[in-house]
């Protein structure tokens, strides 16, 4: 057990510090700096939600469904953020031949990792748990400290819970991602899937948010069919003791029944995704020659494509801005209709809000130098410029911006039925995102590299470069809409995207001169 709680330690803190790999100090820092983020994304989402159901639950006296419902949010979103890790971290991973040497089971190896991402997922619904708690009670809700008790240790089973759905949901992509390997349309397909029956099932709670009345009969049916142990939570926070013992054995036992199953065969999991089977249908033929930058446009590409986790965390914003952007052009009177409910705000604002939010999430470049891991040195060693280098990669995330960008501008021309100096300020605007955006990428990434990481997962979703990309897709159309709340009245709305335009174009070129001067420096001594 002391080997077990050893490693779990560690998969914790390598989970948890992946702002740093230097000094202990920076790792303390680190791993703090990220469950503050993850604290912080939990009370956000818990707040919203919560409020908006408190406001819908509490006139139709159905205001202790709040708690059971937030649980239920919790239990979808922690399985939305966690189910890809649980791919690379419990089911993959560069460190499992090192592990399997120490003197130590294979059950302790599969249980420390499972147990670093329940504690992680633990982390996650505590913050979101404990805020819908006190909404409860400020809202009238009853029980006072005994239901704050009694919901604090809910969340120690609630976790077990999603804990064990996204180990199975992260078993079978990693399954599907082994058996596809050089068939990466087959993979990216079934994580395209798996992703639109996540944003499905997000509009479906979204929908009963809105109008709690009209599905309390399908809410009352699923607590007592598919969502059970949910509806033994509400009975057990009810009061009901035999309920609340039944919601215990509900979660706990299937984890711990899937950690057995798991741990009888976990090397044998492990050796059939990790090992690939070789081809016979080798077929003689010429070798086309090209230039060594196509070459390595083509190797970055095949990267990004053929990773999903780097695709769907990295390259998600330019899908959801295609996706809505076809959704603009077939829902053109509904918009209309919406837009009628709030004058004053120009559409074209409201467009460039959302492009500019999905085309920062577009950031493979924050990542590109930190996937290079290990075999960075290949490419070191290489006859390339380090110029060379950084043009690729910046390239290939511009070119990921513009060319979704020239889809979607006709289309949302046509749905937000916006004037031809709307659209042009529009292009300008996502021209200068294209130039903006891998400049900023790339010199996060060389500030904050992650070369040292175990698994792609934790460089993609949890490094600091990747952070700061994320965030800064939040905070600067944010502050670009501060912005304009005071410079209004001074400058038309397509004035002010121009100018925005032209403040990112300087950006670029201020952030390029530095990747140009400091970044071969910082690439030699990685």
């Amino acid at each position: 057990m002391r080997e077990t709680l050893a490693l779990m330690r560690v998969n914790l803190l390598g989970m948890l510090t992946s702002f740093s790999n230097n000094k202990q100090g920076k790792k303390k820092a680190s791993g703090a700096l990220i469950v503050l983020l993850m604290g912080g994304l939990s009370v956000y989402i818990s707040v919203v939600y919560s409020l908006l159901l408190a406001q819908s639950l509490q006139p139709v006296g159905l205001l202790e469904l709040l708690p059971i419902l937030m649980a239920v949010v919790a239990c979808a979103a922690s399985l939305m953020f966690a189910s890809m890790g649980a791919s690379g971290i419990v089911f993959g991973g560069r460190d499992m031949d090192l592990l399997f040497s120490l003197p130590v089971s294979a059950f302790s190896v599969m249980l420390s990792k499972l147990l670093a991402l329940y504690l992680e997922n633990l982390i996650f619904n505590v913050f979101l748990l404990i805020p819908a708690g006190v909404i409860y009670l400020v809202y009238g809700g009853g029980g006072g400290v005994l239901f704050c008790m009694a919901l604090m240790i809910s969340t120690l089973f609630l976790s077990l819970l999603s804990t064990l759905l996204s180990a199975v949901v992260g078993f079978f992509l990693a399954l599907i991602q082994s058996r596809s390997q050089g068939k990466a349309l087959v993979t990216n397909l079934v994580y395209l899937v798996f992703l639109a029956l996540v944003f499905v099932a997000a509009f479906q709670i979204n929908q009963a948010v809105g109008d709690i009345a009209a599905h309390q009969g399908a809410i009352e049916g699923a607590l007592g069919s598919w969502l059970l142990p949910f509806g033994l939570l509400r009975l057990g926070l009810a009061g009901s003791l035999p309920a609340y013992l039944g919601f215990a054995a509900i979660t706990l036992v299937p984890f711990l029944l899937a950690v057995w199953l798991f741990s009888r065969f976990y090397t044998g999991i492990l050796t059939r995704l990790l090992t690939h089977s070789s081809r016979s249908d080798y077929r003689l033929g010429s070798l086309a020659a090209g230039s060594q930058f196509s070459a390595l446009l083509k190797k970055e590409a095949g990267r990004f494509f053929g990773t999903p986790i780097y695709l769907f965390n990295l390259g998600i914003g330019a899908m959801m801005a295609l996706a809505g952007s076809i959704f603009a052009a077939f829902q053109r009177d509904a918009l209309q209709l919406m837009l009628a409910q709030i004058p004053g705000v120009p559409a074209v604002l409201l467009v460039a809000a959302a492009l500019s939010f999905l085309f920062l999430m577009t950031v493979p470049a924050c990542a590109s130098i930190s996937l290079e891991g290990k075999y960075l040195w290949i490419l070191k060693e290489a006859p390339i410029r380090s110029s060379t280098l950084f043009l690729v990669k910046a390239l290939l995330n511009a070119l990921l911006i513009w060319g979704p960008a020239l889809l979607c501008l006709p289309l949302l021309w046509y749905g937000f039925s916006l004037t031809p100096q709307a659209l042009l300020a529009l292009f300008c605007l996502c021209a200068s995102l294209g130039c903006f955006v891998p400049c900023f990428g790339l010199a996060v990434n060389l500030r904050f590299p992650k070369m040292d990481a175990v698994n792609d997962t934790l460089v993609v979703k949890q490094s600091a470069s990747t952070m700061i990309g994320v965030f800064a897709s939040m905070l600067i159309p944010a502050a670009a809409a501060l912005v304009y709340w005071k410079l209004g009245t001074f400058l038309a709305a397509e004035s002010f995207l121009l100018c925005c335009s032209g403040l990112f174009l300087v950006l670029a070129a201020v952030l390029w001169h530095w990747v140009l001067k400091k970044g071969p420096g910082i690439l030699k001594e990685l």
